[in-house]
């Protein structure tokens, strides 16, 4: 089962080639504004056409054809900075970008050739901001980040129909995930300040709970949870072996179990 945070790499991966494409196209029509400026009359050449204001001389529209073959429109104000850009691919693929008066890009579309589909926001310093993506699989996302470009929450929906939310500190390492698991239950987990499990609540396979608590390098140290008996306990040294045990047997009575690090030890019940 693939994460949330797979997902969205998957997407964000994309979403990078896109807005590359679309800048880089950018640039080459920016070159063309400048060559048509300087004839100073409409022109119709092998890889632009410009539409030019008639009173200011300005570019107001350009369309055009990339490197790969796809096709660009990009639309200019009356200063001369690009507003609106759409691009295809080959393939299927295309996008769409806004941009502020200064150029800074403001939000971008993308929908790529498998499929999927993103909306990103932007801050006026090019910081993104949120994303929203879509999949082909029928999974949505969105993922906030911060004014410095770290990860702050997403929520998503997995391959198995669940639901999922992860928070992040400021500095980029994960807090707490809530997740929806195959057999319906929930899992909620958190972190430590360096991004280790420390808790996790989780519903067992014949629906009752479970808590297990983490050392700081991620080994098991106490499982608390439901069985078809009762309520057990297993507690684990810091090597990661099961040295404790207390729980109801099979006949409603209490079982307490010790061992050594060899395995070495036995169980002691209430009969």
């Amino acid at each position: 089962m693939a994460t949330i945070e797979q997902r969205l790499e998957r997407l964000e991966r994309s979403q990078s080639r896109y807005r590359f494409a679309t800048i880089a196209l950018l640039c080459l029509m920016v070159a063309g504004v400048s060559m048509g400026q300087t004839k100073g009359v409409e022109n119709i050449v092998c890889r632009t056409l410009s539409i030019v204001n008639s009173e200011t001389g300005q570019t107001a529209v350009m369309l055009g054809i990339a490197e790969d073959g796809g096709g660009a429109v990009i639309t200019y104000s009356r200063t001369g900075g690009a507003v609106v850009a759409l691009r295809s691919v080959p393939g299927g693929g295309g996008g769409m970008s806004t941009f502020s008066p200064e150029g800074k890009l403001l939000v971008a579309l993308t929908g790529t050739i498998d499929g999927d589909g993103m909306v990103s926001t932007y801050s006026p310093t090019g910081k993104e901001l949120v994303e929203l993506g879509a999949t082909l699989e029928g999974e949505g996302m969105v993922k906030t980040y911060s004014p410095t470009g770290k990860h702050l929450v997403a929520l998503g929906r997995m391959e198995d129909g669940g639901g999922a939310v992860t928070t992040w500190s400021p500095e980029g390492k994960p807090r707490v995930a809530l997740v929806g698991t195959e057999n319906g239950g929930g899992m909620v987990t958190t972190f430590s300040p360096d991004g280790k499990e420390l808790v996790a609540l989780s519903e067992t396979l014949n629906g009752g709970g479970t808590v297990t608590t983490f050392s700081p390098d991620g080994k098991e140290q106490v499982v608390l949870s439901e069985t078809v008996n009762g309520g057990a306990v297993e507690v684990y040294n810091k090597t990661g072996e099961g040295i404790v045990t207390l729980k109801a047997d099979d006949y409603g009575n209490g079982e307490v179990g010790a061992w050594n690090r060899k395995g070495e030890g036995r169980v002691i019940d209430s009969q």
